[in-house]
């Protein structure tokens, strides 16, 4: 017998990272619609308290020289996270020498992101 799972908890899985404790009754609360608006429409919520921590969390890069590029080791603070893929499409060009620590960069500042 195949058990259904709850609308609530697909929504909060596609719309979130999952529901977390109390998620589900306060979907059933505030209606699945108000739940759906609320997801998309994200300028409506206070991200102070976030927007703080990404300007203020540091990524640690440190790599050893290499041709064409100087050794460093630094913590630069989240530059790439609101680049365009226009500005980030360098990065993919190999003819551009850097190390590879600078070519990942915008993926591991998601990371960092993601760690806040």
């Amino acid at each position: 017998m195949s058990r259904l799972v709850p609308v609530e908890v697909i929504a909060a899985s596609r719309m979130a990272y999952g529901p977390r404790p109390g998620d589900v009754e306060r979907i059933r609360r505030i209606g699945l619609v108000n739940y759906v608006d609320e997801q998309l429409s994200p300028q409506d919520h206070d991200d102070s308290q976030c927007e703080t921590k990404l300007r203020t969390t540091p990524l640690h890069i440190e790599y050893e020289a290499g041709e064409g590029y100087p050794a460093r080791k630094w913590d630069p603070p989240l530059t790439c996270l609101n680049k365009t893929v226009r500005e980030l499409w360098p990065l993919a060009d190999y003819r551009n020498k850097m190390a590879y620590e600078e070519r990942v960069r915008p993926l591991q500042e998601v990371r960092a992101a993601t760690r806040i």
